[in-house]
């Protein structure tokens, strides 16, 4: 690095220049003292020759080099996911270097995705894609055209439709994670993780929840928000179907229970609902009786009432035949005879 000069002025000045592939560049810096000034011309080298490295590397290399630095700080699940999103998706511009991206292929390559993506599944991958950029590529804004949200509307079980369930499946390990999930509410990995030694009395302790990392292995960790640890009171028939259970509670793991629920629910001519949404009849239960919403983000771990809110919106959907009723015979009641 070139040496710093003095000026007549009394400051010192570093005529300061770095080659990086072929391409030179070149900085003046000036300051009041002479460690000062090259300091200054140091730093911008460093910074030089970090940019082009970075601009040199591929989307694909910027994903994996994000989901490393990140690694630790995310959910196995949420690595897996952003794992397996740099591995199948934005195929048309995966390998072009970072540096030689526009708005333009960009939003291109979001085209071919929501061509056969729902746009939820469009907006997450767009969602890490931007934070990809960010890191590596900060001067590039995007100004990305994406599909329209679509209105979540879950698809809450009838209390019929629970009960013609848990009566084919009585005495099973899947009448128990269904009876977990429609009356506590908790989650798949949850339920996979309870142990006899998370329940005392009528109380279910929340602690764990088994999850797939970017393996494709089976893992036991802590819950993704400090939400998800919680104690959950049940009522006494759902506590009696584990008195005689030691150790591990089901023996299922979040798929195999998504898969044995999905074929007794085809089994008994049942209508399909996920088995999520045990946890939105919960929840929709709760709220008729009037809780406060409150007091159900507590019991089935919630971080915000979005979700509470569009259950809420889809249940009185269903019960608005019912109001409507109500109100059409209150008005002949007391209107018709007085027409």
């Amino acid at each position: 690095m070139a040496k710093a000069k003095k000026l007549p002025s009394g400051n010192w000045r570093v005529q300061a220049s770095i080659t990086v592939d072929g391409v030179s560049y070149r900085q003046s810096f000036t300051a009041d003292t002479k460690g000062m000034a090259e300091l200054q011309a140091k730093k911008w080298q460093v910074e030089i020759r970090e940019k082009q490295s970075v601009c040199n590397i591929t989307l694909k290399q910027a994903f994996d080099r994000y989901i490393a630095a990140k690694e630790n700080t995310l959910s196995p699940a949420t690595v897996r996911e952003y794992t397996r999103t740099a591995n199948t998706k934005l195929s048309s511009i995966m390998n072009i270097k970072v540096s030689q991206l526009t708005r333009e292929k960009i939003q291109v390559a979001i085209n071919l995705e929501a061509a056969t993506l729902s746009p939820k599944s469009v907006r997450n991958i767009h969602g890490l894609l931007s934070a990809v950029l960010k890191m590596f590529c900060p001067d590039l804004i995007l100004n990305t055209h994406l599909p329209e949200k679509q209105d979540f509307e879950p698809n809450i079980p009838t209390e019929n439709s629970i009960k013609k369930l848990l009566a084919d499946i009585k005495g099973t390990d899947l009448e128990k994670a269904v009876c977990l999930a429609a009356f506590g509410p908790m989650r798949r990995g949850e339920i996979c993780a309870l142990e006899s030694t998370d329940i005392s009395d009528c109380t279910v302790k929340v602690s764990k929840s088994v999850v797939m990392n970017k393996n494709k292995q089976w893992i036991t960790k802590s819950p993704k928000t400090k939400t998800g640890n919680r104690e959950i009171e049940y009522p006494q028939f759902v506590i009696d179907l584990f008195k005689d259970c030691a150790g591990k509670l089901i023996q299922y793991n979040p798929n195999s229970l998504y898969n044995a629920f999905s074929k007794a629910l085809k089994r008994n001519h049942i209508p399909h609902f996920r088995f999520h949404d045990l946890r939105h009849y919960g929840a929709s239960i709760l709220h008729a009786l009037g809780y406060p919403d409150k007091y159900i983000m507590a019991r089935g771990g919630w971080k915000s009432t979005n979700v509470l809110n569009r259950v809420y919106k889809h249940a009185l959907k269903e019960q608005q035949k019912d109001f409507d009723a109500v109100a059409i015979k209150h008005f002949e009641t007391s209107f018709f005879k007085s027409m």
